[in-house]
Formats: C-alpha cells, sequence, structure tokens
C-alpha cells in the first residue's frame, strides 16, 4: 500500500452566518403582527431595550417613509363576536317545547354536528350514548331539522337539499327524484338523460337544475369557525395622488423600541466596573442590532414594494387584465439583492391599493408569448377568459377551442389545453356543463 501525506493550500469561499445576521434574516420574513410579538419578546429578554411610547412625527422624505394616515376604521379593529352554529341552534331550543330527554339529545346532536351541518353517528350510536331509546332519538333529530339554516342535520348532500326544499313549500315528487337520482347528472349538466329519465321536457329540468343551484348544500359554513379568526394588517399601503401612484409604508412596521437611557447613563458612570460593563456593552450592541435590523427590514420592504409597484403599474391604473408576467430575478436585479431576499420580503407581506389588498406574491406570476414580443400574465389571461365566458350565449357556450382561437386572435400565443387548465383553476366549468336549454 502506498501512502502519501502532502501539505496542500487550498482557496475556498464559504458564507458564515453570525448570530446577528440569523437574526436580521428572520426579521425580514416576519409579517407586522410576528414582528411586533417577536420586538415584545426581545423586550422581555434584553433589560436596555424599552417600549418607545413617544409618538412618532409624520415625515415625507425622498424615500416615501411616513406615518400613515388612516381613513375610517382600520380593518384590524374589527372585532366581531360571530355566533357559531352551536350558538345559534342552541339559541333556537330555547323556545321548544319538548320532554326533558328529547331536549337533552338535541344538545349532543347539536354539540356533534360537523362544519357542514351534518349528522355523522347512527341512530343506534346516539342512543346508546344518551341511554335513551330510538323513538327519542328520532324526536330530536326532527327538532333539530326544523332550525335554522335549513337542512341542518342531514346526513349527505340529497338529504340536505331535500330538506330545504321542504322547508321552501317546494319539494315536488319530481324535484325529489332528481335530487336522490341523477344529482351527478346534474353535476355534468346531463338535463337531456334527465328529462328522458324521468318522462318530462329538458326545460322543466332545466328550471329544477336552476332552484337546486340556489341551494346550500353546507349549511353551517355560513356561522363562525371556532377557530381563531387571522386579520390582515398591510405593511404597505398605495394611493394614487394627482394622477401619482405614493407609496407609504404602514407604522406597525417599524415598532417603537429604543434602547433605554438609564442604562446608557449607567455604563457611563460605572467604567471602572469590567463585569458590568461588558454585560451592559453586549445588550446594547444587541438591542442597536435589533433596531437596525428592523429599519432594514423596512428599507427593504419599501424598495422591494416599489419595484413591483413601478413595474406593475398599468395593473393598478387599468385592472387585472394588464399584469404584466413576473419573477423574483427581475426585482433583485432592479433592487440589487439576492433573490431569496426579495422572497423572504414578499411572504406573507401585504400592501392596501386602490384596487384592494394583496399579498405581494400576487403581482409574480407566469405568462405566455405574445406575438408583438411581451409576454401575458397567466391572471391577465384568466380575466380575458372569464369576460369572454360572462358574454356568452348561455344557448350556446364558447369552447375552449374558440376561446384559444379568440386570444391568439388577439396576438396571444395559447394552446386550447392552456385554455382549459386557466378555466378550470379560476372555477369555470367546461362548456358542455354551462350549457343552459
Amino acid at each position: 500500500m502506498n501512502m502519501k501525506f502532502d501539505l496542500t493550500i487550498e482557496q475556498t469561499q464559504k458564507l458564515n452566518l453570525t448570530q446577528e445576521m440569523v437574526q436580521a434574516i428572520k426579521i425580514l420574513q416576519l409579517n407586522s403582527t410576528e414582528l411586533e410579538r417577536y420586538v415584545d419578546e426581545q423586550v422581555l429578554a434584553n433589560p436596555v431595550l424599552e417600549k418607545d411610547l413617544i409618538v412618532r412625527e409624520n415625515y415625507s422624505t425622498s424615500t416615501g417613509f411616513r406615518k400613515e394616515k388612516p381613513q375610517g376604521t382600520p380593518f384590524k379593529q374589527f372585532n366581531l363576536n360571530e355566533e357559531t352554529l352551536s350558538e345559534h341552534l342552541l339559541h333556537q331550543l330555547q323556545f321548544v317545547k319538548a320532554p326533558k330527554g328529547v331536549i337533552r339529545v338535541c344538545e349532543y346532536l347539536i354539540d356533534t354536528l360537523d362544519d357542514n351541518g351534518y349528522l355523522k353517528q347512527s341512530i343506534d350510536e346516539i342512543a346508546e350514548i344518551e341511554n335513551c331509546s330510538g323513538e327519542t332519538v328520532h324526536r330530536a333529530i326532527r327538532v333539530l331539522r326544523s332550525f335554522e339554516p335549513a337542512g341542518v342535520g342531514a346526513r349527505n348532500i340529497p338529504e340536505c337539499l331535500l330538506l330545504q326544499l321542504k322547508a321552501k313549500g317546494s319539494c315536488s315528487n319530481l324535484k325529489a327524484r332528481v335530487i336522490k337520482n341523477h344529482l351527478e347528472e346534474l353535476a355534468l349538466n346531463r338535463l337531456q338523460q334527465i328529462a328522458k329519465a324521468n318522462k318530462t321536457s329538458v326545460e322543466t329540468i332545466q328550471k329544477i337544475s336552476d332552484e337546486i343551484k340556489t341551494l346550500d348544500p353546507k349549511p353551517g359554513r355560513a356561522f363562525a369557525s371556532s377557530e381563531e379568526t387571522r386579520y390582515i394588517t398591510p405593511d404597505v399601503y398605495l394611493e394614487e395622488v394627482n394622477g401619482e401612484y405614493k407609496l407609504t409604508l404602514s407604522e406597525s412596521s417599524k415598532p417603537g423600541v429604543a434602547v433605554n437611557q438609564y442604562y446608557m447613563d449607567l455604563l457611563e458612570g460605572n467604567k471602572d466596573n469590567e463585569e458590568l460593563t461588558d454585560y451592559l456593552l453586549e445588550r446594547i450592541k444587541a438591542a442597536r442590532w435589533l433596531i437596525d435590523s428592523i429599519e432594514q427590514r423596512r428599507n427593504t420592504i419599501y424598495n422591494v414594494s416599489k419595484a413591483i409597484v413601478d413595474y406593475q403599474e398599468e395593473f393598478f391604473s387599468q385592472g387585472e387584465k394588464h399584469l404584466k408576467p413576473l419573477i423574483l430575478r427581475q426585482i433583485a436585479e432592479q433592487v440589487n439583492v439576492h433573490e431569496s431576499t426579495v422572497s423572504r420580503t414578499i411572504n406573507g407581506k401585504y400592501i392596501q391599493t386602490p384596487r384592494g389588498v394583496f399579498e405581494l406574491k400576487y403581482f409574480f406570476t407566469s405568462g405566455v408569448s405574445g406575438r408583438d414580443g411581451e409576454d401575458v400574465s397567466s391572471k391577465a389571461i384568466k380575466e380575458m377568459i372569464k369576460e369572454l365566458v360572462d358574454n356568452e350565449d348561455p344557448k350556446k357556450p364558447i369552447s375552449d377551442q374558440k376561446i384559444a382561437e379568440h386570444l391568439v386572435g388577439k396576438g396571444i400565443d395559447i394552446a386550447r389545453r392552456t385554455v382549459a387548465k386557466y378555466r378550470e383553476e379560476i372555477g369555470i366549468f367546461s362548456s358542455q356543463k354551462r350549457k343552459r336549454y
């Protein structure tokens, strides 16, 4: 065996992330609510940090930073105590006159309904759990099904739809047969087959189909969930002033935090105490790094948002059909940062605009080529498809091929299968299912 030992020098590049750099990256990817919570944690952990309660003056500079003046009540201040399905049903139960055993079973049924308002347990299971007869359970179910919203207490979709029709007083034998036997065909718009099977006209089945579509197969979904409601706090505000778009950062993106002056004075007056001095210097350094990281986050959000707004200006002035394809690299090159920085910046951050509130990620979209050399975003194409379908003759709906041909005529090079993909993504049925008789 020939073993050789050599001493060689090799030059390599390696990035070592310091604790401060890791903190800066973490702060950048936090949204406003998370940042505020993180700052509170740091204030508790670092005694030299304090919440700055001084109201900052409004100011406007070349960077566009200023304290916003909210018009109206901010959305996050609304915290409505919405009623849950259980609360709604228990309130109605208070006015029911029935034996205590039936009321007790009703309370149990209400407590076990799923989010859609459906019953999932069998009569025997409920009777065993509540130690009562099957007749008592049946009576309790009848009471529950008499409540609003109509359809609650059903076991499946057909039963739910029938309960709603009965509550409206319009449940004919033909409608019941269509719901029980032809729901799948109804979903596929095969009205001629349904009409033939029930020996009636297609027009009659069309009317039944229209009525069924007005019913709610998930009546429980209209009520508040027991889960915590999440509110959106915009990080950036965009407003149009005299024909120009002005970008403003939310003050929530710069939580008031500062170094406590008491500890600065303590450091100045105890320079001979080496142990205390080292501790205070370390804590003050950490505090200032946090403050600098928050300011850097603020600058990055502004710069990235400004680049997005400049690039997508036609969207804000003319609508979704004018949204351009955009990728991370384009903004990264313009702002002179890495793509990963742009990705962290746009994730979970929202901008409030004259056209609504959007996550910054919304403006990054793929596209297809146009004949004039400009790409067209997928969102813009989807809006065009939606517009074509909205204006079609319902008795002769436009096919995917016709939509593709129409878009090609506008200079957008797109295939039929791509049209079908985009149509499905925006929840539009195929031409066969859209046809009316």
